[in-house]
């Protein structure tokens, strides 16, 4: 895990999904706090976003909002935030998740969310790529 600057990304592959003929395999998790994506216009504290591509280049973006709770999450707590380190993350290498990130586990089996086509955020920008945000939001402690 490590901060490029503008959020904490975490590198790898953690699985995928199919979408009209096209397989999506993930690339790289970003989270941004505050979040990108508002609900009735109030942005959230978090937002993962967990990136996607096709063989032929083709982008998706599925996002996931985070409310505050008082109580930690136990899957953000398993992939790192609960290391003091992230409060002051400069750009560079924070250190190593685990190999097995259970997104199964922490999301189900979502069947509600928004999809729209739009772009990327963070440079280079890209355009036409498929935003899904689910709707269901998770909670994230102050911790």
């Amino acid at each position: 895990m490590y901060s490029n600057g503008y959020s904490l990304k975490i590198d790898g592959d953690f699985g995928g999904f199919r979408l009209n003929d096209s397989y999506y395999w993930s690339t790289d998790i970003s989270f941004k706090s505050p979040s990108e994506h508002t609900i009735r216009g109030a942005r959230l504290p978090m937002e993962m976003q967990i990136n996607f591509h096709t063989r032929d280049n083709q982008q998706a973006v599925v996002s996931v909002l985070f409310r505050e709770s008082e109580r930690d999450s136990v899957f953000l707590n398993s992939i790192g935030f609960g290391n003091p380190q992230l409060r002051s993350a400069q750009q560079g290498l924070l250190f190593y998740p685990p190999d097995n990130i259970d997104f199964e586990d922490f999301l189900g089996s979502p069947r509600n969310y928004l999809f729209y086509r739009g772009s990327t955020t963070s440079s280079p920008c890209v355009d036409n790529v498929i935003r899904i945000v689910l709707t269901d939001t998770f909670t994230v402690s102050n911790n």
